[in-house]
């Protein structure tokens, strides 16, 4: 049976508003496999959070397999948080071809602490996403020494305990931005590209 009803304390991983329900579990595929996470319906470039604090340990910017381009923050106490479907378009486009700082946040590597509710990347349709609309697939796995074995848990009684406690989800307390991070605000609410190293002064 898949594990259920384990409530880890988190931040809640989307910056605004998104719609999702407990689809844990739910067959895919024809019942080959199961979806061993929650979707959460989003608009392309909106920012995903850390849902802990931790460590990025893995970041693919490659759009392949189901998952598509994706992200894993990793707790101090080893579990693990899977962001799937990671942008991979060009601001504006769907053409696939989006350069890494679409995708991840700026100076974000492997190996890069984060904060709880620090914004590590951006939704949008990678992997199985692509026609179905920008979403997250959020997972929450136990800790495993290798990622792919680790277990995972129902994440909507933890993402259920990060509304309630906070009911703008994603609110994230004030800090200037960076000139990647601003660059792309504009571009987002403006549909306006410019070039941040040139017309902006150094972070």
């Amino acid at each position: 049976a898949l594990p259920d009803g384990v409530v880890r304390e988190i931040s809640f991983p989307v910056l605004g508003p998104v719609r999702y329900g407990n689809d844990w579990g739910n067959c895919r595929d024809g019942c080959s496999r199961r979806h061993l996470g929650n979707d959460m319906l989003g608009v392309r470039m909106q920012p995903l959070l850390a849902a802990v604090d931790g460590t990025v340990t893995r970041v693919r910017y490659e759009n392949s397999g189901i998952a598509g381009s994706s992200i894993t923050v990793t707790g101090a106490d080893g579990w693990r948080y899977n962001y799937f479907h990671v942008n991979n378009d060009t601001p504006g486009t769907d053409d696939g071809a989006a350069g890494p700082e679409w995708q991840v946040a700026s100076s974000l590597t492997v190996g890069s602490p984060v904060r709880a509710g620090q914004v590590i990347g951006y939704m949008g349709d990678s992997g199985n996403a692509e026609g179905t609309g920008s979403h997250l697939h959020f997972e929450i796995r136990k800790p495993n020494v290798k990622w792919y074995w680790a277990q995972a848990i129902n994440p909507a009684p933890s993402l259920d305990a990060a509304a309630a406690a906070h009911p703008d989800p994603g609110r994230v307390a004030v800090h200037r931005l960076n000139r990647t991070e601003y660059a792309n605000a504009i571009d987002a609410l403006l549909a306006l590209k410019i070039d941040p190293a040139a017309m902006l002064p150094k972070d």
